[in-house]
């Protein structure tokens, strides 16, 4: 985990996430739609069996984390050295990720 502060001003946390090996697994063993939506009458537009997707790179790949009080940011596809990146880069990958959660942007 590394600390740093923005150029706001604002204290940031950073770290790796590494899911667990069985996270990419679907929990649910069924369709839990009982009735098919009558207003729709297209094709089935859901691909396989896992339909969750999580944008740009890859979810076993990890992703990092950014928190700073109630707000969250995750950027998948990041730098194999961002423990060594200045506070300057940091930030510029902090602007990259994605808010998530309650303290959403």
């Amino acid at each position: 985990m590394l600390n740093f502060q923005d150029s706001e001003g604002v204290e940031w946390q950073v770290f790796r996430v590494v899911p667990h090996a069985n996270c990419s697994v679907e929990r649910r063993r069924t369709d839990r739609r009982r009735v098919k939506n009558p207003a729709y009458s297209g094709p089935e537009r859901r691909r396989g069996v896992d339909r969750r997707r999580f944008g740009g790179g890859s979810l076993d790949e990890g992703w990092l984390c950014f928190v700073s009080g109630d707000f969250k940011r995750r950027l998948f596809g990041f730098p194999d050295d961002w423990r060594e990146r200045s506070e300057e880069e940091l930030e510029a990958l902090l602007r990259l990720a994605s808010p998530v959660g309650k303290g959403r942007e």
